[in-house]
């Protein structure tokens, strides 16, 4: 059952450029993350004080398709929603919400804020017998800025969700199991160390545990909650391999994002016509600045980054598409999140997020 819970949990929450010094042969596994979501994304630091973020955040809202998988008896139904908004707030290291060990008196840091919300709904069906089910997922992050390798600082997860239990379940009430779980990450300063608090809210009692854990690596480190950013902040070439710090198994793993070659967004393939209206209406608010050709057309490209595990046996992977950073003095698209497939455990299938609005509006 623990097993179960935690193939979930993963599913749900869903380079490294090897540098070599000049003289030293000092080897560096860190990704390099640039602020890709700007328009303009120069070297230096992106969060100051006066950063726009501080007053501003960006938000998009994405369409949810189910594709089907070899599953019969577990269904997603039509429709869900799934949201995310990113911005900046100052956070002080010595709040009295911070674990005693990783307050730091009189220091403060600008970071990023990223939120999401997953709502979706299904049916199971067993011999005839039905029942229904909602499940949602919110997240809640802070990481440090692309100038400070995106260094996580904090996470929290909330989940509540119905999977399969089984392939073959002899019935309705083995075919599933249920999960409401809270997941609370605090990340020391330094980036070294991690308190996981874990809290079970399925019974009637639920209990909250907590963990130390150390996530120190040679490799950059995000949390699992916002490796969408993380890889919107990386160089669209090549392979970037990077540590996730994922709740649910109080540790960190090697993941892999390999990226393709520039695409263009086929604005006749009636399957991308959110994507297309939702960054053509960003265009017109001047969030976005893309021009359009000589025929009075805006055409949009992307890169499709693809994310698994660094293992023999890796499972499922997911695709990410970015809108394509052309020039990063002048980055038109901002390497917006406009497309994610994420392939579900159990032959489930795969659920495809399609950008259906992109806005930046006042805090």
């Amino acid at each position: 059952m623990k097993k179960t819970i935690k193939v979930l949990a993963l599913a749900l929450c869903a380079g490294s450029t090897v540098l070599m010094a000049a003289c030293g042969g000092t080897i560096s596994y860190k990704t390099t993350t640039s602020p890709n979501w700007e328009i303009r994304n120069s070297a230096g630091s992106e969060l100051t004080s006066d950063s726009e973020r501080l007053t501003h955040k960006e938000v998009a809202a994405y369409e949810i398709k189910h594709e089907k998988g070899t599953n019969t008896y577990f269904e997603y139904s039509e429709g869900g929603s799934y949201t995310t908004s990113f911005y900046a707030k100052e956070y002080d290291w010595n709040s009295s919400s911070v674990p005693e060990e990783f307050r730091v008196a009189d220091t403060t840091d600008i970071v990023y804020v990223y939120k999401t919300a997953l709502s979706l709904s299904g049916t199971i069906t067993v011999k005839g017998a039905k029942r229904t089910f909602e499940n949602t997922v919110t997240t809640i992050s802070y990481f440090r800025s692309a100038n400070d390798n995106l260094t996580p600082v904090y996470s929290k997860q909330d989940i509540v969700c119905t999977s399969p239990n089984s392939l073959t379940p002899a019935d309705l009430a083995s075919a599933y199991i249920e999960m409401d779980c809270v997941y609370e990450i605090y990340y020391s300063r330094n980036g070294k160390s991690a308190i996981v608090s874990t809290t079970d809210r399925s019974s009637s009692q639920p209990e909250t545990t907590e963990k130390k854990v150390s996530v120190g690596s040679d490799y950059s480190v995000f949390d699992a909650s916002y490796v969408a950013v993380a890889m919107r902040s990386m160089t669209f070439s090549g392979t970037h391999t990077f540590d996730l710090m994922r709740a649910v198994e109080e540790q960190t793993s090697r993941f892999t994002a390999s990226c393709g070659g520039k695409t263009k967004l086929d604005r006749e393939d009636e399957e991308y016509a959110a994507i297309v209206s939702a960054l053509d209406s960003a265009v017109e608010s001047g969030y976005l600045i893309a021009g359009a050709d000589e025929d009075g057309v805006i055409n949009y490209t992307y890169n499709q980054l693809t994310l698994g595990l660094s293992s023999d046996m890796p499972g499922p992977s997911s695709a990410y598409w970015y809108a394509h950073v052309s020039n990063s003095d002048l980055n038109t698209c901002r390497a917006a999140l406009i497309r994610v497939s994420e392939t579900i455990p159990f032959g489930l299938g795969s659920l495809v997020y399609s950008l259906s609005s992109l806005t930046y509006v006042e805090i």
